[in-house]
């Protein structure tokens, strides 16, 4: 099997994603498919045709909604999506990740955390023990999420943002105290 990885978008994440991805040292060629950048190799509705040749693929698109319709177009199509994890993070054993998740440097996501498919977590990001992040979500820079706290999917959590469980809303699950 070749291990080609199509990246969906070619813009400043897509770049920041094609250096992580070069970083892993598993993948033996590295091209973008993009409507709007010359250094692709072609546009996105082109998709399919590429299978064959990149039989990996992810979606570097900020918008979550996008982020998902195209992960969703790509598995039905056949293609594998990587999680891709800079060496320069911590990820604990206990940990589970989904398919398309991007964890940058400096990141840290601890004991128990489960992390939804095609979620970001940025530098600095620190998911504590227990946490819970949804799928197509985006933890920015520097942003925590706290304790036993839950993320919806298709959230962002912003830079520098607290995520927090809410221990004021006694019985109501993980409700959510943003600061």
């Amino acid at each position: 099997m070749k291990k080609n990885l199509l990246i969906l978008g070619a813009g400043q994440f897509g770049l920041t994603v094609r250096e992580l991805a070069e970083s892993v040292g598993f993948f033996e060629k590295i091209d973008f498919l993009d409507d709007n950048n010359k250094i692709a190799v072609g546009k996105l509705t082109e998709y399919e045709r590429w299978l064959a040749n990149y039989p990996f693929a992810i979606v570097a698109i900020g918008s979550s909604t996008l982020r998902s319709e195209w992960t969703r177009r790509l598995e039905e199509t056949g293609f594998e999506i990587p999680t891709l994890i800079s060496s320069f993070a911590y990820v604990s054993p206990s940990a589970r990740l989904g398919a398309g998740v991007i964890v940058e440097p400096l990141a840290t996501v601890q004991a128990r955390v489960s992390v939804g498919r095609g979620t970001i977590v940025s530098s600095g990001v620190v998911l504590r023990h227990d946490a819970a992040v949804g799928d197509f979500c985006h933890c920015d820079c520097n942003s925590v999420v706290a304790s036993g706290a839950s993320v919806p999917s298709a959230t962002k959590v912003e830079i520098g943002e607290v995520f927090r469980f809410n221990r004021k809303a006694q019985g109501c699950g993980n409700v959510a105290n943003r600061e």
